[in-house]
């Protein structure tokens, strides 16, 4: 049974957590790198939508095709949200969906 010290110490804990979850704010979309692990196509193509939407996707601009076993940084504005969903295509047709990606926390994408 708590006393009224121990009821205290629980509530500042959980107002402590509460504020560390708030000062962890995101601030936004950021630049990302995509790597890609695939041994013998190249990343020609990615796009990106609003996670779990519709919405059409939209094309991220690649500076040229990203070669097997190779990274490239990949720059991203004008976005509030966090959550996409992300696609990328090789230039041997295949395409790999990655769901739910949190741009706002994510630094690397890795494709194989």
């Amino acid at each position: 049974m708590f006393n009224r010290f121990n009821r205290i110490k629980v509530v500042a804990l959980g107002a402590m957590l509460v504020g560390l979850t708030v000062g962890t704010a995101r601030a936004g979309v950021q630049n990302f790198e995509f790597v890609n692990l695939n041994k013998s196509a190249s990343i020609v193509q990615a796009w990106l939508a609003p996670a779990g939407t519709t919405e059409p996707w939209k094309a991220i601009t690649l500076n040229a095709p990203l070669a097997p076993r190779s990274t490239g940084r990949i720059n991203i504005n004008g976005y509030r949200a966090c959550m996409f969903d992300v696609k990328v295509q090789f230039d041997d047709g295949n395409e790999q969906l990655f769901p739910n990606v949190d741009l706002c926390t994510v630094e690397h994408l890795v494709a194989s």
